[in-house]
């Protein structure tokens, strides 16, 4: 809470907000990371409301851009690469 990256949710939801279910999973024989949040993107408000999951689109599959990318590196001698820590915790769903 203290970073900005949660907020409390109010008691009751407004007409267009809804709360994507989460639990924690513990793995105690990990050296790093002992916790970690898993979300249920196939939950819906009401049975006939979408889940986030049918509002989301999956992306062309990018498997063979991976060949691609692994080709390049034995090309080129200098990779760079990026941290899109709160790239994923932007996330707005128009409905």
């Amino acid at each position: 809470m203290a970073t900005g990256v949660i907020e409390k949710a109010p008691a009751v939801p407004g007409k267009r907000e809804f709360y994507l279910p989460h639990k924690p999973v513990v793995r105690e024989t990990a050296s790093t990371t002992k916790l970690r949040i898993v979300y249920d993107g196939s939950a819906r408000a009401a049975p006939e409301a979408p889940s986030i999951n049918d509002c989301l689109n999956p992306g062309p599959p990018l498997q063979s851009a991976l060949w691609d990318i692994l080709v390049r590196e034995r090309i080129f001698p200098i990779a760079l690469t990026g941290d899109i820590q709160k790239a994923f915790l932007q996330i707005r769903v128009k409905m």
